[in-house]
C-alpha cells in the first residue's frame, strides 16, 4: 500500500509539472470506483418508479431539459420518450405512458402556476421583509397558516413515511360571492399545490426591469403588425420570486369550529358551514417529504414552513395524480392479457384473426381433428 500510495504521489507530482500529458497508469482510488460501481447492487426499475414523487416540483416544472418550454419551433429533435407501433412488454407500454402522461402534466401546471403568480402580483414589503400580494386570482389564495399534523412511520422494507398529513387554513372572507362558491365546492381527493415566494429587492428591481423591456419588445411588435413571441419562456421562480412548488390532496375540510363539513360522505356535505376560516386537511406526497427531510440534512432550510400561497386547479384537468397512481398499480402487478389480444395490444399479429370469436373456432377445430379417429389412423 505504501509503494502504491508513493506512486500515486509521483503520477500526481508529473501532472501537476506537465498537466497536458495523460496519465497512464490509473491510480488506486480510481480502480476502486470502478471496482465498487461494478459490484453494487443495482436499484430496479419498479423500485425506482415506486418511491418517484408523483407530484411536480419547482426543479422539474422550469427544466428545458425535462419539459420543453412553449417556445418550441420544431427545429431539433426534443429528448422526450416515443410510443411506438410495437412494444417489448405490457410493463414496457405502461412504462411509455406513465412517463409521457407525467410530462405532459407537468407542462400544463407549470402553466397555470405562471398565470397565477402573474395574477396574484408578489412583492417584497420593505418594513417587515414579508412578502406580501399585490394582485388576486381565481385560482389561488393566500395561506393564513400551514401546518404538519402527523408523519406516520414507513411500512416494512420502504424509508419514506406512510403518509404525511398537514392542515392548511385559509379565509374566503376577501373573495367575491362566485369565487367563494368555487372554493367551498373542493372536495376530497382534489389535488392543490402550496407555493412558496421569497423575494429580495435586488431580485424585485430586477424583474420590473425585465417586465418593462418585455412591455417595450411587445409594443415594438404590434407596431409592426407582428405577432410577439417572448426570446425566453417565463420562469417564475425568477419574474416572481417563487421558490418552491409541492403538491398535495385533500383529505377533509373543516369549518372555523373545528367541524368536518366534507370528507367524501353525504352527511358530511349536508352540513352547515360556519364562518369564512376554511381548514384543509390534506396529504402530502410522502416520497417528496422524504427527500426535502434528507435534504435538511445538508444544510437547506425546511421548506414546509414557508408555503403562503396554495393553487387550485379545474377538475377537468386536475385528474394526473390519480391516472399516475392507476399507472403505477398496474405496473407493479402481473397481469396476463388473454391470448387472442396479447399480441394484437404489443403490435404483433394480424388483427383480422384476432378476436374471440376466431380463437375459440381455431381451438375447437384443432381439438376436434385431434379427436378424429380418422386422423389418428392416419398418423
Amino acid at each position: 500500500d505504501q509503494q502504491e500510495e508513493q506512486g500515486d504521489d509521483k503520477l500526481q507530482q508529473q501532472e501537476e509539472k506537465n498537466p497536458g500529458n495523460i496519465l497512464k497508469k490509473p491510480t488506486r482510488a480510481f480502480l476502486m470506483e470502478i471496482i465498487l460501481s461494478h459490484h453494487e447492487k443495482r436499484v430496479s426499475q419498479m423500485d425506482s418508479i415506486s418511491s418517484m414523487p408523483l407530484y411536480p416540483t419547482e426543479d422539474i416544472l422550469w427544466d428545458n431539459n425535462v419539459v420543453p418550454s412553449e417556445l418550441y419551433f420544431g427545429e431539433r429533435v426534443l429528448a422526450l420518450p416515443k410510443l411506438n407501433l410495437q412494444f417489448l412488454t405490457y410493463h414496457d407500454y405502461l412504462f411509455r405512458n406513465f412517463n409521457l402522461f407525467r410530462l405532459e402534466s407537468t407542462y400544463e401546471i407549470r402553466d397555470d402556476i405562471n398565470d397565477c403568480c402573474q395574477r396574484v402580483q408578489p412583492s417584497i414589503n420593505v418594513v417587515d421583509g414579508t412578502v406580501r400580494f399585490n394582485g388576486w386570482a381565481r385560482m389561488g389564495h393566500p395561506i393564513v397558516r400551514f401546518e404538519i399534523k402527523s408523519v406516520k412511520k414507513p411500512r416494512l422494507g420502504e424509508v419514506k413515511p406512510a403518509k404525511v398529513i398537514a392542515e392548511i387554513s385559509i379565509d374566503l372572507a376577501p373573495m367575491k360571492s362566485d369565487i367563494q362558491r368555487e372554493w367551498e365546492g373542493l372536495k376530497q381527493h382534489d389535488v392543490l399545490f402550496l407555493l412558496s415566494f421569497y423575494d429580495t429587492i435586488d431580485s424585485q428591481h430586477s424583474r420590473i426591469a425585465k417586465k418593462q423591456k418585455l412591455t417595450e419588445e411587445r409594443a415594438i411588435a404590434q407596431e409592426n403588425g407582428q405577432k410577439f413571441v417572448p426570446r425566453e419562456m417565463i420562469d417564475a421562480r425568477e419574474w416572481y420570486g417563487l421558490r418552491h412548488v409541492r403538491g398535495c390532496e385533500i383529505v377533509a375540510i373543516k369549518d372555523v369550529t373545528g367541524e368536518v363539513v366534507e370528507d367524501g360522505r353525504f352527511d358530511t356535505a349536508q352540513k352547515e358551514r360556519k364562518g369564512t376560516v376554511r381548514i384543509l386537511r390534506v396529504e402530502l406526497d410522502a416520497a417528496q417529504y422524504y427527500l426535502d427531510k434528507l435534504s435538511e440534512k445538508d444544510g437547506k432550510a425546511d421548506i414546509y414552513t414557508t408555503f403562503n400561497l396554495v393553487m387550485r386547479r379545474k377538475a377537468k384537468e386536475n385528474n394526473f395524480k390519480a391516472v399516475l397512481s392507476t399507472i403505477r398499480d398496474l405496473m407493479t402487478q402481473n397481469i396476463e392479457l388473454p391470448n387472442w389480444l396479447n399480441n394484437i395490444f404489443l403490435g404483433y399479429g394480424d388483427p383480422t384473426k384476432s378476436t374471440p370469436q376466431l380463437t375459440i373456432q381455431s381451438t375447437n377445430s384443432n381439438t376436434n381433428l385431434e379427436n378424429d379417429p380418422e386422423n389418428n389412423n392416419n398418423n
